[in-house]
């Protein structure tokens, strides 16, 4: 117990060291436990309420607070003219999702730009896709979705128990 006690403190302390010359200061936010940093903190239910009362509390004019669980740092946004700052006219910086190796590698979904991080690769999939389910391209798929739905609504009248 002692020596996985020791090996916790000192990656906490390594890890520590490393980002404290490697990034600049983070927002506030409440303060946090060692190593499981906001994690028993972090609301499950009307989060909405307790990231604004943080933001008042300890956010700066920015409306923005950090918090942390487990080592993953969240931003909270807590006002629409940052959220616009930083999602829609600045998203190039400061958008992206986080890796999928799971899906992606293991699973094969290298096709799915949902899961990819923001790069070329990214940008080329999202414009064969908008290109393909856009609001003029949809009007094409009318004619498919009326003929399913009707097939669908014969079979719900010829055998509602196979319903599910």
């Amino acid at each position: 117990m002692a020596s996985l006690t020791s090996f916790l403190a000192l990656v906490w302390l390594l890890r520590k060291a490393s980002s404290y010359y490697s990034r600049l200061p983070l927002p506030p936010g409440p303060p946090k436990l060692p190593l499981i940093g906001h994690l028993l903190q972090i609301p499950s239910s009307r989060e909405h309420e307790v990231y604004r009362l943080w933001g008042k509390q300890y956010g700066s004019r920015s409306g923005i607070i950090h918090i942390e669980a487990a080592g993953v740092s969240l931003l909270v946004i807590n006002n629409a003219k940052a959220a616009s700052d930083l999602l829609e006219k600045r998203s190039r910086i400061y958008s992206d999702r986080p890796p999928a190796p799971m899906a992606v590698d293991l699973m094969g979904w290298h096709w799915n730009f949902g899961l990819l991080p923001y790069s070329d690769a990214w940008r080329a999939r999202r414009r064969v896709f908008l290109r393909s389910f856009n609001a003029q391209a949809a009007k094409l798929f009318r004619p498919h979705e009326t003929k399913a739905a009707c097939i669908l609504l014969t079979q719900l009248r010829e055998s509602p128990e196979n319903c599910f």
